[in-house]
């Protein structure tokens, strides 16, 4: 009978480690932007003996990354929104990507839609308005104007709006009893238009100053591109500054938008070139 007890032990072990094998630690953080861009990161603990991890990604993925808790990259399968990534006996699996398919916008009213089956956490943009919700969070705080929900996995939308940036007030009484006269009215159209030529002057004698409000980051990647004669590709610059190439991404498009460089396509890479 000694043969049946080894068997039961083998057997009672055999289906721990399947237990242990199938299951994982999962959580998610979607950071939300102003134009509706999200940076999706899924921290990901596999079970012991688990070499295969395998996740449908939300939304459609671009600049995407996978690291164990080295920082080291793993090797992944991407297909569609599916993703195989082999783990490689790795504790902590990071998976980052950016995403504009699961937000949408109508008029000032702007929508996200998620779903995940494990928990996960929305960052919204700075002082957004939170309009609905169509399920309770676990938790809500508030953080530097930002709004932060917690989640026990589902289906998720959230509506929000930003605010309007509000006009300055200008200094002294407005006496709103006494309207412009008639003859007053060609004069005030022509102060109109004087100041509309003025900043129209402004702006162009303007255009090739760098901004003031240049992060430190975006001053590096301009000097990078100077070194190399105004122009590099991409993944050249995130060689050379280690920058995460989503991180790196959102730089170049807010260096893009500001009239510093563009951004040309040069088969599947971006080529980047300073004005």
């Amino acid at each position: 009978m000694l043969w049946l007890k080894y068997f039961i032990a083998l057997s009672l072990l055999s289906i721990s480690l399947a237990f242990i094998c199938s299951t994982n630690e999962q959580h998610a953080v979607l950071r939300v932007y102003e134009d509706g861009v999200v940076e999706v990161n899924i921290t990901i603990s596999p079970s012991l003996f688990m070499p295969i991890v395998n996740i449908t990604l939300l939304g459609e993925p671009y600049y995407l990354t996978v690291t164990d808790e080295n920082g080291t990259f793993l090797t992944y399968e991407l297909r569609g929104r599916n993703l195989t990534v082999y783990s490689l006996g790795a504790r902590t699996i990071f998976i980052t990507y950016l995403t504009s398919s699961i937000t949408s916008k109508y008029g000032e009213i702007w929508t996200l839609n998620a779903s995940f089956p494990f928990n996960f956490t929305v960052i919204l943009p700075s002082n957004a308005i939170i309009l609905s919700i169509n399920e309770i969070p676990i938790s809500i705080t508030s953080k530097d104007n930002t709004t932060l929900l917690t989640f026990q996995g589902g289906d998720i939308s959230i509506s929000y709006t930003l605010p309007l940036p509000s006009p300055r007030e200008g200094k002294g009484e407005t006496n709103v009893s006494n309207p412009p006269m008639r003859w007053e009215l060609p004069l005030y159209l022509t102060s109109i238009l004087l100041s509309a030529l003025a900043i129209l002057l402004i702006k162009r004698t303007r255009k090739r100053r760098l901004p003031m409000t240049l992060s430190e980051e975006e001053r590096m990647i301009i000097d990078a591109l100077r070194r190399r004669g105004g122009c590099a590709y991409q993944y050249e610059i995130a060689r050379e500054l280690n920058i995460p190439k989503t991180t790196l991404w959102r730089h170049v498009r807010r260096l893009s938008e500001l009239g510093v460089l563009e951004v040309q396509k040069h088969g599947r890479q971006n080529y980047l070139r300073l004005k």
